[in-house]
């Protein structure tokens, strides 16, 4: 039985596939929780990016506006524009991810962003490695890097997709601010315009002295 808010599965097929290539969709490793070859320790527990992107699949393109925060293993990702849908919303934890979109009349839910994936187009995505991509991290062992004479990354090839990083954060030099993935499904090229990773950017209160 199809899920009542999914009535046109064409659309939300390819909001799900702009959250892919973006990254977007790359927090559907919180559900899953897969394991890094390493992390990046550029990027603190609690963090917000912004960025665009631009989305070339077999039979579309467009471009996209996101904003992803991270607050442990729960993020919101805010989307406008996903190719024809307007704005859209996924919120996730451990094994629970919701999706709302203006064109859904209902929210959408699963167990993870594979699952949800899989629900409303049939097909099955390996988006966890996207996780670490998207930080300049691999996903895996199976990883095969390239870097520069900086030692920064330069390329990415895993379970099909290649990941290049063209430019690099002036705010925070180890975290991207260009870069490609390019695999079965598609194409984007993502932007990450601004990188928030303090308390006094997100616009948290600040820790009270404890000191005597």
């Amino acid at each position: 039985m199809k899920h009542p808010a999914v009535k046109n599965s064409a659309l939300l097929s390819r909001l799900l596939l702009s959250l892919l290539l973006t990254g977007s969709v790359l927090l559907a490793g919180c559900a899953s929780r897969p394991t890094a070859v390493w992390s990046n320790p550029a990027l603190p527990e609690h963090w917000e990016a912004e960025g665009k992107a631009a989305i070339k699949t077999q039979s579309r393109g467009g471009n996209i506006y996101f904003t992803w925060t991270q607050k442990g293993e729960d993020y919101r990702i805010i989307v406008r524009g996903p190719l024809g849908l307007g704005r859209a919303e996924l919120n996730g934890r451990p094994g629970e991810v919701r999706l709302q979109a203006d064109n859904l009349k209902q929210e959408v839910s699963a167990s993870s962003l594979e699952d949800l994936l899989e629900m409303t187009t049939k097909r099955r995505a390996p988006v966890s490695h996207a996780l670490h991509w998207i930080k300049a991290e691999p996903g895996s062992a199976k990883a095969e890097i390239e870097r520069g004479p900086d030692g920064k990354l330069t390329r990415i090839k895993e379970d099909g997709w290649t990941i290049d990083y063209l430019e690099w954060s002036e705010e925070a030099p180890n975290l991207p601010r260009k870069l490609t993935l390019e695999g079965p499904e598609g194409k984007a090229t993502v932007i990450i315009g601004l990188w928030r990773l303090t308390p006094e950017a997100l616009g948290e209160p600040p820790v009270a002295d404890s000191a005597p």
